[in-house]
């Protein structure tokens, strides 16, 4: 049956359509690539790039208690190293080549934004929120994937100006599993650090008490000891000198007594000297003059 004009005409402009929506959307109708995380790095990897997720933690002492400190997760993108070139320098680390990326999700654009402008003109003028240096982080894209693990990345790498453009439409598969597995890790081994660190601290608070138990202990003892030992030097030099004033005491009243015995009238001069050296507390003096007295009176 032959087509009228209006029907060849109405498929003359689908099939312009067609050939100009896939002429301008060529990434559409590109394949979305499921992308599994590297068994040994734990790491997505991508045209020569990872992309991880990291959330760094640490004990901090800020408070009595060491506890455990840890920032909001993140997504990390950087250069992969895939070598080393031994000809030249074993140290030295080969860059994959294609160096500059730009990964995009909904309104997320991380990466060298400049390089995939459209513009190479070698003079241009590039913003410095343009210019990346290391490691690309971003908390927006890691809560976009927690929330939404299956959003397609658009992943766009380029060796350099004027060098061609290799688009990779990716899912990071498991996302959220190993994602909250790796979190839940990191939480694990921090809890026991907190734990292990709290203990010592108590371990240690103990084992200065103890030493400062010891140490007051002994200073008391110490000084226990030494005000024993004053109160007994006290008592000997209080039990000598009550002795010598007893003996003191028992030669006066017997130089008296021998006094008493002499006569008065031919004695008086030295009963006077013996009663001298008794006010004067010269006892050796009144004994002396005591023997004279008695062999005197004999």
């Amino acid at each position: 049956m032959p087509l009228n004009k209006s029907t060849l005409f109405f498929r003359v402009i689908c099939a312009i359509f067609c050939i100009t929506f896939c002429f301008f959307n060529p990434a559409t109708a590109q394949p979305i690539e499921r992308v599994k995380q590297d068994g040994d790095s734990g790491r997505w990897l991508v045209s020569g790039h990872e992309i991880y997720v990291a959330m760094p933690c640490s004990i901090s002492r800020a408070s009595l208690l060491p506890t455990k400190d840890c920032n909001q997760p993140y997504i990390v993108i950087e250069k992969k190293i895939a070598g080393t070139d031994t000809s030249l320098d074993p140290f030295l680390f080969k860059l994959d080549p294609y160096s500059h990326f730009n990964l995009i999700a909904g309104e997320i654009s991380i990466g060298d934004k400049s390089m995939f402008d459209g513009n190479d003109d070698p003079m241009k003028k590039v913003p410095i929120s343009d210019i990346v240096i290391g490691p690309q982080k971003s908390h927006e894209l890691f809560a976009l994937l927690m929330s939404a693990p299956d959003t397609p990345l658009t992943f766009k790498t380029r060796a350099g100006t004027g060098a061609p453009i290799k688009v990779h439409r990716i899912v990071l598969a498991d996302f959220e599993a190993r994602t909250s597995e790796l979190i839940g890790a990191i939480h694990r081994n921090y809890d026991q650090e907190q734990a292990t660190q709290r203990r010592n601290m108590f371990l240690g608070l103990c084992l200065i008490g103890g030493v400062l138990a010891s140490v007051l202990w002994l200073l008391l003892f110490l000084v226990k000891r030494g005000r024993t030992r004053l109160q007994m030097a006290q008592q000997k030099f209080e039990m000598k000198r009550v002795a010598r004033i007893a003996e003191d005491e028992a030669i006066r009243e017997a130089v008296r007594a021998g006094v008493q015995k002499v006569d008065d009238s031919e004695l008086d001069t030295l009963r006077n000297q013996i009663k001298a050296a008794l006010d004067v507390g010269d006892t050796d003096t009144a004994e002396r003059l005591l023997s004279i007295l008695k062999k005197s009176s004999k």
